[in-house]
C-alpha cells in the first residue's frame, strides 16, 4: 500500500444543512499528554453548538484538568455550565459500561479514556461493536511518536485501526504536522479510517479555559481539523466506512 493510499482523505458529502445527529466516540492517548482530552472536548462543543446532547465524558484513569477547564466541578452528577454537557463517572470501568451509563444520562458521549489504548483493547472493540468511532491522538513529539509505535501495531493486529481516525496533535509550536506525516509513514505501513492534522493553535496553547468563546477563538484551520474529526460520528460517514 502506498503513502498516498494510506493518507486518503475521506470525502462523503458533508451532511445537509439541520443535521442534528451524531454517533458516540472514544478518545485515546497513544502516549501520556497527546491531547485527547482536549481534542474530545472539541469534539464534545463541536456537536454542543449544534444542539446534540453533547457530554465530555471524563473516564481516563489518571486525573487531568479539563472539567475545570470545560467550567464543571468534581462531581459525578451532569452539570451543563457552558453548553457541553459534563460527566464522571462516579467509577472508572470499563468502557462498554462507561458508554451505557452515559447513555442512560441521555448524552451523546464523547468519552476521553486517556491512555488505556492497550490496556482496555477488548474494550474498544466492544465499543466498535456498538458503533462508537475510536480516535487516536498521536503527539507531534519525537518521544510521543516513539511510544505510540507498540499503540499501533496492537491496534493494527487486533484490527481496530481500521475502524479509527487518527489525529496528529501538534500541541508544541513550530512542528509542521504535514512534515511529520510523511515521517510517520516510514512507521506505520498501516490504512487508518482516516488521519487528520491539528497544527499548534495559539488559544489552546494557553492551556486555560475552552468556554464557547474560547473555542470561537479557534484558528481557521484548528476548527476545520475539529470538524472532520466530529463528522467521522454522523450516521452517514459509519454507514460509509461499514
Amino acid at each position: 500500500m502506498t503513502g498516498s493510499e494510506w493518507m486518503r482523505e475521506i470525502s462523503e458529502p458533508q451532511p445537509e444543512e439541520g443535521h442534528r445527529e451524531a454517533m458516540p466516540m472514544a478518545f485515546f492517548n497513544a502516549a501520556g499528554g497527546a491531547g485527547a482530552s482536549t481534542v474530545s472536548a472539541l469534539v464534545a462543543g463541536y456537536w454542543a453548538d449544534r444542539t446534540v446532547p453533547a457530554g465530555w465524558v471524563d473516564a481516563a484513569p489518571a486525573d487531568g484538568d479539563m472539567l475545570g477547564r470545560l467550567g464543571g466541578v468534581s462531581t459525578s452528577t451532569v452539570q451543563r455550565p457552558d453548553g457541553v454537557f459534563l460527566w464522571r463517572p462516579s467509577r472508572i470501568g470499563d468502557l462498554a459500561q462507561v458508554l451505557a451509563e452515559a447513555q442512560n444520562e441521555g448524552l451523546v458521549p464523547m468519552i476521553d479514556a486517556g491512555t488505556t489504548a492497550v490496556g482496555q483493547i477488548r474494550g474498544v472493540q466492544a465499543l466498535i461493536a456498538e458503533g462508537v468511532v475510536p480516535v487516536l491522538v498521536i503527539g507531534i513529539r519525537p518521544d510521543l511518536i516513539n511510544r505510540a509505535r507498540g499503540v499501533l501495531s496492537v491496534w493494527e493486529d487486533r484490527g481496530v485501526l481500521a475502524s479509527a481516525v487518527v489525529v496528529l496533535n501538534a500541541a508544541v509550536p513550530g512542528i509542521r504536522e504535514n512534515v511529520v506525516r510523511e515521517q510517520l509513514l516510514d512507521v506505520l505501513h498501516v490504512a487508518a479510517r482516516d488521519c487528520v492534522g491539528v497544527d499548534y493553535d495559539p488559544t489552546l496553547g494557553t492551556g486555560l479555559s475552552l468556554s464557547s468563546e474560547d473555542r470561537d477563538q479557534l484558528a481557521p484551520a484548528t476548527a476545520a481539523a475539529v470538524e472532520q474529526i466530529a463528522l467521522h460520528a454522523t450516521p452517514r460517514r459509519l454507514a460509509v466506512a461499514q
